[in-house]
């Protein structure tokens, strides 16, 4: 922000002091109407640039207006087994093995990628070409690349402000 209120205040010199100063080399009028709206136009675009600063990009963008995006989180599916109708952890998903990770998906895994022991996860990501991973392991490719792992698709980006 303070490269763009120096390069701000060098453009405004000249038209400030042309408008401003009784006894400009141009011998031009003053006039306080055209320096208040020029002011108030620096000021607006400062301030614009400050709550995208803080509040982010998209603050001001109304949500209808904004891309869908697209939900990556997923809950894992548990079948019941009809003769003692209890929940089993053996589901068709619960095999499937996440490829940047090697470790099935029902293995949490922490940020360095590495299987936490005696838990066990309920949720994976899927992209929308339909490949699996853990939450980890994908938000982190992500940050690298916005392409399938698998597929090389381009993939939407992965937000978690809104």
């Amino acid at each position: 922000m303070g490269y763009a209120l120096s390069q701000q205040l060098s453009i405004s010199l000249l038209p400030l002091y042309l408008r401003g100063c009784p006894t400009n080399i141009m011998s031009l009028k003053p006039s306080p109407t055209f320096i208040a709206a020029y002011l108030f136009v620096i000021g607006l675009q400062f301030g614009i640039m400050h709550i995208q600063q803080t509040k982010g990009p998209k603050y001001l963008i109304p949500k209808r207006f904004r891309a869908q995006q697209y939900n990556y989180l997923q809950t894992f599916i548990d079948t019941t087994d009809l003769e003692s109708g209890t929940l089993t952890a053996n589901a068709p998903e619960t095999g499937e093995e996440c490829v940047i990770c090697m470790y099935t998906l029902r293995n949490q895994v922490n940020n360095e990628m590495q299987p936490m022991p005696n838990m066990i996860s309920n949720t994976y990501m899927r992209t929308p070409c339909r490949h699996k991973f853990h939450q980890n392991c994908l938000q982190n490719w992500m940050r690298v690349k916005l392409e399938c792992p698998v597929c090389r698709e381009v993939l939407p980006p992965f937000e978690t402000d809104e």
